[in-house]
């Protein structure tokens, strides 16, 4: 059982490669090892079927499915550090865990916060620290890195020896190095890994016959629902997740202490990773979700601890989009592959009209992007070679998807990456966005408009795994 939880972590990096690479899609199955061969072949082929579903079990005849839920609102919150309280955290020096250092110190008195970090400290973030020490709060700042076990232990020993306790644990230590599977080496995946997998890893192992309050676990909404580029942190923060459903069944079994708890965090507007700007249109355009205000996010903490769940994932923007995205409908319908009608199957007079007043359009976005001439751009051209980068991918996504109603990611354009091509893979994968073509004379480029959903009104939503898995037997009748 141990072993499966941590190879759900894996679920992270699939989302990632089939968002990278729409031609592919992972599911991590969880089987009875001594399964017959006729039984899992056919167990292979019911899960094909719902390819929507990242992560399946069988247990018997029986096939459930990992899904998420909305969280009722929590209106108290549970406060979990108090006075002359001793607490570790990793990262703390940088990101999210200072700013969880900060308010720690304005809730608290006569607590010593203990923070860590892989780099020196410069003079600018010790008088940062330095500025934390209020309320008779003592801030120490140790240069150690988490995914090195005896350095985690030295650490830990010394705390214990110097203050007799660790009431609790915040792990926040992460980096992220962005590039795509196909071009990423070992060493970099192992370096994005290293500090959350081992990470985690060594500090529970060096804290578990300490009697903590809380072991916090900071994950990344990356691991839900993957993010192109981020396969190694989408897979690192997966095995945070399922790590902290591991050690919730050692504290169950006593031998562990304290709450654990995941949280899959989003972008925040301060703190935490950054990405640029077009980046953060696609998010919202796909996902609804925008970067986290600070105080969204130290008031989600307080409401994740009081929910009393293992992992939650939190998420501020559209609530609406955000349901749609992040929420599977219950209803058997939307289980199954819905049959789309093919653009092969239309009126060849029809399928050139719309090939060639789409191929009209991608070029007229691709100059409005790179502001260049219409005339200068040969539609079976690499795109790469108009001098096209990532933030210009990003953008001519993010037009793509706001002009035809698509949910479409840059990564598209290194396997399509002519005019023609993608003009051909849009109307064969999209047939439905672009029926309305063979109804017009001309497509006139559209002036950008504001959808009413756009308006910048921002609403946090919390989601929870269920602790059970959802039966779903009837999808496969």
């Amino acid at each position: 059982m141990v072993r499966s939880k941590y190879f759900a972590g894996l679920s992270g990096l699939l989302k990632t490669a089939t968002l990278e690479n729409p031609n592919l899609v992972g599911q991590i199955l969880e089987l009875n090892p001594q399964e017959e061969t006729d039984a899992l072949i056919e167990k292979l082929e019911d899960s094909s079927k719902i390819s929507k579903y990242s992560r399946i079990r069988y247990v018997g005849d029986r096939c459930l499915v990992c899904n998420w839920s909305e969280i009722d609102k929590v209106d108290d919150k549970e406060i979990p550090w108090k006075d002359n309280g001793v607490y570790l955290i990793s990262g703390g020096a940088g990101g999210l865990g200072l700013i969880f250092a900060e308010e720690i110190v304005q809730k608290v008195k006569g607590a010593v916060l203990v923070l860590t970090g892989r780099s020196t400290l410069t003079s600018e973030k010790s008088g940062r620290l330095k500025g934390l020490e209020i309320n008779g709060n003592k801030i120490i700042y140790k240069q150690v890195d988490v995914s090195d076990k005896v350095a985690v232990s030295i650490l830990v020993k010394e705390m214990l020896d110097t203050y007799g306790t660790i009431n609790g644990i915040i792990h926040s230590a992460g980096i992220v190095k962005d590039n795509f599977i196909v071009k990423k080496p070992k060493e970099e995946f192992w370096e994005v890994l290293a500090p959350k997998v081992a990470g985690v890893v060594n500090l529970d192992l060096s804290t578990k016959d300490v009697a903590l309050d809380f072991f916090i676990i900071f994950s990344s909404g990356a691991a839900v629902v993957g993010n192109p580029g981020q396969a190694d942190y989408s897979a690192a923060n997966a095995f945070l997740d399922a790590y902290a459903e591991y050690r919730e069944i050692l504290v169950d079994l006593d031998q562990r202490s304290g709450k654990t708890l995941s949280i899959n965090w989003p972008l925040w507007e301060n703190g935490g990773m950054k990405v640029d700007e077009e980046s953060e249109k696609l998010m919202m355009s796909r996902l609804g979700i925008t970067p986290m205000l600070t105080s969204t996010g130290i008031n989600a903490l307080y409401r994740c601890i009081s929910s009393g769940e293992v992992q939650v994932m939190v998420v501020e923007g559209l609530l609406k989009r955000m349901r749609q995205k992040l929420i599977s409908s219950d209803e058997t319908s939307d289980v199954f592959p819905k049959t789309m009608t093919n653009s092969a199957n239309r009126n060849n007079n029809e399928s050139e009209s719309v090939h060639k007043k789409l191929s009209e359009g991608l070029v007229q976005i691709v100059c409005k992007v790179l502001k260049v001439q219409e005339k200068d751009i040969d539609n079976n051209s690499d795109l790469n070679d108009y001098g096209f980068d990532s933030i210009t991918w990003t953008e001519f996504a993010n037009r793509l998807n706001q002009e035809y109603e698509l949910d479409i990611n840059p990564t598209l354009f290194f396997e399509y990456s002519t005019v023609n091509s993608l003009c051909d893979y849009l109307i064969k994968e999209f047939p439905s966005n672009f029926t309305y073509m063979t109804q017009q004379q001309d497509l006139k480029a559209k002036e950008e408009k504001v959808d009413e959903e756009t308006v910048p009104t921002t609403i946090n939503m919390a989601a929870k795994k269920k602790k059970q898995f959802k039966i779903c037997e009837a999808y496969y009748k």
